[in-house]
């Protein structure tokens, strides 16, 4: 899967299924290995401001791009 910094993606859990737990976020900054971006999940609804938050890192594994509507 090919992210890039500002997309919105969907965190799911390894072997989450129900989208209600599915936690939506946008892609903050890359990291070097390729594998992993760090995440901002929660910044209050103020995603244009998503840069000025902290970031968790997050495996490409464990997204989707987009964002589910739970």
């Amino acid at each position: 899967m090919d992210f890039n910094e500002g997309d919105s993606v969907c965190y799911i859990r390894d072997g989450e299924t129900d989208p209600k737990k599915y936690e939506n976020g946008v892609i903050k900054t890359l990291h070097p290995d390729g594998d992993k971006a760090w995440v901002v999940y929660n910044c209050g609804g103020e995603w244009h401001k998503y840069k000025e938050y902290t970031g968790a890192l997050t495996n490409f594994s464990n997204l989707k791009p987009g964002w589910t509507n739970n």
